[in-house]
């Protein structure tokens, strides 16, 4: 059960529904949820959303399926449709594993160093 719509003159849509979720609905397609607890989630018209929680983590969801979470510290993990991951850590260092299997890991310097799944390990500098 919802309570009743409010409507701004610019065309959003406001709602708060029997559990206390607020909801706005923007002229351009953008739904914003704000749960009592402190949750705000944010969708775009594509498909797009970000999502804070009350102790800081961000996750991100793109329309092509990429998902990144981002906790408080700026840790990162994110997950995309072809099966790589990345995870990056608050200082920018990156170990990436790619849908053939392959470790990849950057550093803020700029140095790659990529492990096959066979063993076999290159490492590039900066330069």
């Amino acid at each position: 059960m919802s309570w009743p719509v409010t409507t701004d003159t610019e065309g959003n849509i406001l709602t708060i529904d029997s559990n206390g979720n607020m909801t706005v609905t923007s002229a351009d397609g953008t739904v914003t949820v704000e749960n009592p607890d402190g949750t705000i989630s944010t969708t775009d018209a594509e498909g797009n959303s970000v999502t804070v929680s009350p102790d800081g983590t961000v996750t991100t969801t793109n329309s092509d399926g990429t998902i990144t979470t981002t906790d408080a510290e700026g840790n990162s993990v994110t997950a995309s449709p072809d099966g790589s991951t990345s995870v990056t850590d608050s200082e920018g260092n990156t170990m990436t594993t790619d849908s053939e299997g392959n470790n990849i890991y950057t550093s803020p310097d700029g140095t790659v160093t990529i492990e096959s799944p066979d063993g076999t390990t290159t490492t590039t500098g900066p330069d």
